[in-house]
């Protein structure tokens, strides 16, 4: 799969985390966007190029009795946001790589798409 990381070269993708947080408003915007959809018990959630997870995490653990499904063309950027999910203990998140221009999944498959 060809890509280029969110930050534009491989080696800085474990500081994508640290980096957004300093020149990003993003805790505003994560909470923001949270409040945007409320989803019911079993829908299924789609994280489209997730990253590293920061938003992801925060979905899966405010909505547990969803399904979220989390995308990423980056794999480094995957196997943070797992370690991620491991360490808070979240269960109801599918981490997958993918590209978002070439889904695998069905139609109709989410409720809700980020």
């Amino acid at each position: 799969m060809n890509f280029t990381p969110a930050l534009r070269f491989h080696f800085l993708t474990p500081f994508y985390d640290f980096l957004f947080s300093l020149l990003l408003p993003e805790n505003c915007i994560r909470q923001a966007l949270l409040q945007l959809y409320e989803p019911e018990k079993g829908h299924t959630l789609l994280d489209v190029g997730c990253g590293t997870g920061k938003f992801t995490t925060l979905l899966a653990s405010k909505f547990k009795e969803t399904n979220v499904y989390a995308i990423d063309a980056d794999q480094a950027a995957l196997n943070i946001l797992s370690q991620k999910t491991a360490k808070q203990k979240i269960y109801n998140l599918n981490i997958q790589r993918q590209s978002a221009t070439a889904l695998s999944f069905q139609n109709h498959t989410f409720d809700a798409a980020y």
